[in-house]
Formats: C-alpha cells, sequence, structure tokens
C-alpha cells in the first residue's frame, strides 16, 4: 500500500492462491483498467474496505511483490459489489494499517504451513 497515501502501489511477498478469489474491474484516477481480485474485506470503524490486488501479478509466479490497491467497500440494494475510493487520508492510513497487519498475519500462517 503506498506510503503517500495514494489508493495505488503496496507491497506483500506472498499470496495463498488456494482460494477462489472475486475478481473485479476498476478504473483509477487516470482512467487506466485494473483487473483485480479482491483478497480481503475488512471492517475499519464499522465500514468495510477492500483489499485488492492485480490478477495478473497474482498469476505471475516471477516472485515480484504485489500491488494492493485499497477502496471502501459496499453492495448496493440488488447485491452488487460497489468501490469507492478512499479520500480521507486519516482513514487510508487506518485501513493501509489494518490491511498490513491482516497480510502479514496470512504470510505468518503460511511460512508456519
Amino acid at each position: 500500500m503506498a506510503d503517500d497515501g495514494t489508493n495505488g502501489a503496496g507491497h506483500i511477498e506472498e499470496l495463498d492462491e488456494s482460494e477462489d478469489l472475486d475478481v473485479v474491474e476498476f478504473e483509477d484516477e487516470e482512467g487506466n483498467l485494473h483487473v483485480a481480485a479482491i483478497l480481503a474485506v475488512i471492517e475499519v470503524d464499522d465500514l468495510d474496505y477492500a483489499v485488492l490486488a492485480p490478477v495478473a501479478q497474482l498469476e505471475d509466479d516471477g516472485g515480484e511483490e504485489l500491488e494492493i490497491f485499497l477502496f471502501q467497500y459496499g453492495e448496493d440494494e440488488d447485491g452488487n459489489e460497489m468501490f469507492a475510493y478512499i479520500d480521507d487520508e486519516a482513514t487510508f492510513r487506518k485501513v493501509q494499517e489494518a490491511a498490513s497487519q491482516l497480510l502479514e498475519t496470512s504470510e505468518d500462517d503460511e511460512d508456519d504451513a
């Protein structure tokens, strides 16, 4: 997750790909289309946030660090997933910290296996 407070790059070393991940498409602020998998949905201050990573990087076994995206997450009345940029820097930092802890815990669990 970006240290500059943007909804862009962040890094984890590995991911357990044994689970089927939900895949979504989103357009970034520059209009670039991304295809990403939802790694987790976490709750921070009573709101849900999605942790996403590009599918292409998940499929690549090149060992490079994953780019991570963070979005506020919700569902509309029809159950369709909705994503919104996290505009507040303080909120972004809280979500970033929670996601980092979750991903580190996930990596530790993989190391123990």
